[in-house]
């Protein structure tokens, strides 16, 4: 079928958007690879981490679609998905009701490949991680806060990626 056939450059953006639809917008989905799991350090205020993959992009914590940690000195949300698969960018959607400069230093990582750390910018509500095509079946946010006790909440955590 069309959707089988290995794809390369921008092509693979059309397609994984062609597939987001045919699958009613499922953000689990990274072009038919699921997130199957989701687990984070602790959870706060009911922010449990199913909530960062739930397809709404929502950035209002009270709309029940952000995860949230305890807050912590470490704090961490892991996505597994069904099986590995190449990952290209790692797309952040974060709170924006309140305090969205928590999210500042977290890191976001493909196994073991760092893709980059996200420095908080006023006003910046969506961070996309760059990740080359690091191979892996789960992926990470991280974030080591050092002495500083803070919470980790996510409101939307989208994966760009094809088979591996």
């Amino acid at each position: 079928q069309w959707y089988q056939r290995r794809v390369t450059g921008t092509e693979l953006d059309i397609i994984f958007q062609l597939r987001f639809k045919i699958y009613v917008g499922d953000s689990r989905l990274v072009l038919g690879v699921k997130v199957v799991r989701a687990v984070q350090s602790s959870t706060g205020s009911y922010g449990v981490p199913e909530r960062a993959v739930d397809g709404n992009t929502n950035g209002d914590f009270w709309g029940n679609s952000c995860s949230c940690t305890a807050r912590s000195t470490q704090n961490w949300w892991v996505g597994y998905l069904e099986r590995k698969a190449s990952v290209h960018r790692i797309v952040i959607y974060n709170r924006v009701d309140c305090c969205p400069d928590r999210i500042d230093g977290a890191q976001v990582f493909v196994g073991h490949h760092l893709c980059g750390t996200i420095w908080y910018q006023a006003g910046v509500s969506v961070y996309t991680m760059q990740c080359g095509g690091a191979v892996s079946d789960h992926f990470m946010v991280w974030h080591n806060n050092g002495h500083v006790r803070r919470y980790l909440t996510l409101c939307e955590v989208q994966v760009i990626a094809r088979m591996g």
